[in-house]
């Protein structure tokens, strides 16, 4: 009986040493987050700022709501940008909902190579 209380004593009794052993799971982890998730997107954000302070007019950019507009200006100390949503049409919103900038100006429309007419809609049936 007393063989069996010393026993679990000797087993219940901390463990000593390794303490950064311990933490190096948990470091590791860290490490990884910072690599593949918060770098990659700090630069990417960086090279947001650089695309926006090198806007120019007529430049266009897409919006945080997916509204692809024309930058007009900027207002406020860059706080705040003016961009046309139509012909005619300006908006004010915070520059801050400017999610992305195009280099060209050109989007696909009907006209352009980017859609199928008709003649090559039935060739990809075929």
């Amino acid at each position: 009986m007393i063989d069996t209380i010393d026993t679990f004593y000797a087993q219940a009794a901390p463990q000593s040493g390794g303490g950064l052993a311990q933490f190096l799971p948990i470091i590791l982890i860290f490490v990884v987050f910072y690599f593949f998730l918060i770098f990659p997107q700090a630069r990417k954000r960086k090279k947001l700022q650089k695309k926006k302070e090198a806007l120019k007019k007529g430049q266009t950019v897409i919006l945080s709501g997916g509204i692809v507009a024309k930058f007009q200006s900027f207002k406020e100390e860059g706080k705040v940008a003016i961009v046309e949503v139509a012909k005619g049409v300006n908006i004010e919103i915070f520059s801050g909902g400017i999610v992305e900038v195009q280099v060209s100006n050109s989007f696909p429309n009907k006209s352009s190579n980017n859609f199928p007419n008709n003649s090559q809609k039935k060739n990809l049936k075929k």
